[in-house]
């Protein structure tokens, strides 16, 4: 829950003074996106951003997409040696 809140403060305090439209919405996405935070980071504020058009019922953020997320696994994968010290040392 406290992410969550995060990511609100984050969007309340960049739209201070603004109005909550989808144009500066899209400038908020645009700023994140220039900020380099990846994709599924972004999808989070988009998800929010959609939550809170409902709850504001402004109608203009309901169909907006997500960004495609890259599934690919980035880290090391174990050798089965290293599975097997890691199983040992729990025994």
């Amino acid at each position: 829950m406290c992410v969550v809140f995060s990511r609100f403060n984050k969007l309340s305090n960049w739209f201070k003074g603004k109005e909550f439209n989808r144009d500066n919405f899209n400038l908020f996405i645009q700023f994140l996106r220039e900020s380099k935070y990846t994709d599924s980071y972004i999808n989070n504020f988009i998800k929010l951003g959609k939550n809170i058009d409902i709850l504001l019922k402004i109608e203009q953020l309901r169909d907006y997409t997500y960004f495609k997320e890259n599934k690919t696994w980035t880290g090391d994968i174990l050798t089965p040696n290293e599975i097997e010290q890691i199983a040992n040392k729990h025994i």
